[in-house]
């Protein structure tokens, strides 16, 4: 390895073992300051969005602010929204009484009352329905939950920590995203934090070689470089089984270049479309407006921001809306002026 990859690794042993932040791996100015917040936080009973695309380690920010929080020695209790069909979520969160449907068999405690005096932590919050919304928006201010089926509602100590895609956050109601979002923490997409990408693998280098037994396994100076090119959509998750890949693959003593090049270009979903979503301090003069000397009209400008989001998302008219915040009957309307225009 280089020097300056030997610096790295020291970079790392320092977070994991004097900042000790566990899953958590970085050294640029915004992870710096996501660490800052996780320690401001962490021992306030308040509620905590954190928001970010897939693969950014919501969750692992979520458990380490219980780590740090007054309730570390009580229950923390994870539960994926998404992962859940729309019809048991109530259940899954509140609770059932034995015969209050069809296979209730016994009582069931949902995690509210599992998590009693810890720490509930709910993953992809936004994809409840509105009406689940306004029962968990309920239950937060009223402190109490009612199984379903029960007679009458149980009083609940705990503390929520909620997570979202940034693209799902217009999908929750307005009254409970004011209060889920007391607190918010952005994790930055890896694209933004691309030094480092040496320290996080790195880390996952050490974490596979361990793993599968290779202790003397290597990066070469150019896998080094071709790790530090890609946007990674899929973030650190991405990267993760890139490693995992390499580590697994690779039959000599040197993790190469090319061969890890293929592994990156095989790690891309199928269904990722063009480069990631530039931030707003990213975005171009023609996104501005400025075209050519020129400025375009509001109403091009429209029609531009419509195209570039259907064209994010796939073509889903569905989630089009909802990203644009209007209904699919607006985007139709606005959709069908684009055709006539294109007709004239």
């Amino acid at each position: 390895m280089t020097q300056e990859k030997d610096v790295n690794l020291e970079q790392i042993q320092v977070l994991e073992t004097e900042g000790d932040f566990g899953s958590l791996v970085g050294a640029s100015d915004v992870m710096k300051a996501v660490y800052r917040l996780i320690e401001k936080v962490a021992p306030l009973k308040t509620t905590v969005l954190i928001t970010g695309e897939s693969g950014t380690g919501k969750e692992f920010v979520a458990l380490e602010i219980y780590r740090r929080s007054k309730r570390a020695q009580l229950p923390f209790v994870p539960l994926n929204c998404a992962a859940v069909a729309e019809t048991l979520l109530e259940s899954e969160l509140f609770g059932h009484e034995r015969g209050s449907f069809t296979g209730a068999v016994a009582a069931y405690k949902g995690v509210f009352q599992v998590a009693h005096k810890g720490t509930v932590f709910l993953d992809e919050i936004a994809e409840a329905s509105a009406a689940m919304q306004a029962k968990l928006l309920r239950a937060l201010q009223e402190r109490e939950v009612k199984p379903v089926g029960a007679p009458k509602p149980i009083p609940v100590d705990i503390r929520l920590i909620s997570a979202s895609s940034v693209d799902r956050l217009s999908n929750l109601r307005p009254e409970l995203f004011y209060r889920l979002n007391v607190i918010h923490i952005a994790l930055p997409p890896l694209r933004e934090r691309k030094e480092d990408i040496a320290l996080l693998a790195d880390h996952f280098l050490r974490k596979f070689t361990l793993q599968f037994e290779r202790p003397d396994l290597k990066l070469s100076a150019q896998a080094c470089d071709q790790l530090a090119a890609p946007s990674w959509p899929g973030n650190v998750r991405q990267l993760e089984g890139v490693m995992e890949s390499a580590v697994a693959l690779t039959e000599g003593m040197e993790i190469g270049g090319n061969p890890l090049q293929e592994m990156i270009e095989r790690s891309v979903w199928p269904g990722f479309k063009g480069k990631p979503k530039e931030s707003a301090a990213a975005a171009s003069d023609t996104d501005s407006g400025a075209v050519g000397g020129g400025w375009l009209t509001l109403e091009e400008l429209e029609k531009r921001h419509i195209r570039r989001v259907l064209e994010s998302v796939g073509g889903d008219k569905l989630q089009a809306a909802r990203i644009l915040g209007i209904n699919r009957r607006a985007l139709y309307r606005q959709l069908g002026k684009k055709a006539e225009a294109a007709q004239e």
